[in-house]
């Protein structure tokens, strides 16, 4: 089965790597089109940000009129399975559309299990919430800050990833992942 979509919090026809992305059209079949998983029930996003951004970035989550284009995950996380699938070779998933239910790989000469990567997590932005653009982004935010986040590994497990320490990365933008040594 191939789910398309490679590190994108953006669910809507876009291209990664050169590969067309349309992450919500080629989950909706076994979803029966359900538009709120794609929000976490703990976003603020209306709360923080401008009705104008909520309404074009996050609107067709809510309105069926508009297409869609962002969701409060993080799909396949780039600085694990999306760099290797395009940008790192002999990794043994480099050059597929997506990665394989199962499917184990290395990268940069360092085992990475299919059990154990994160295949999906909460969105977390890093300038206090937000992304560069600025767009609120983070799913569990309070006291003014990022508390973690919920994450998905390739097992089914899904366990609370706290905030602070060496655990996120920033991946550019205002992006946060988790730290590839707890992967």
């Amino acid at each position: 089965m191939r789910w398309g979509g490679v590190a994108t919090e953006e669910v809507g026809p876009n291209t990664c790597g050169g590969y067309p992305v349309d992450v919500f059209n080629q989950h909706a079949p076994y979803l029966n089109a359900n538009r709120r998983v794609w929000r976490c029930p703990s976003f603020k996003g209306r709360e923080y940000n401008t009705s104008a951004d909520y309404s074009y970035w996050y609107g067709w989550l809510e309105n069926p009129a508009f297409g869609p284009h962002a969701c409060s995950y993080q799909y396949l996380p780039w600085n694990i399975i999306g760099y290797c699938l395009f940008d790192l070779p002999n990794t043994g998933i480099y050059g597929q559309k997506s990665i394989r239910v199962g499917q184990d790989f290395n990268q940069g000469g360092t085992p990475k299990y299919f059990s154990s990567v994160v295949l999906l997590h909460d969105a977390v932005g890093e300038f206090v919430g937000y992304n560069v653009y600025p767009l609120f982004i983070s799913q569990h935010f309070d006291r003014g800050g990022n508390l973690g986040a919920n994450i998905l590994r390739g097992n089914g497990s899904v366990e609370w990833f706290p905030w602070g320490g060496d655990r996120w990365l920033a991946v550019g933008n205002g992006w946060m992942q988790v730290q590839t040594w707890y992967q």
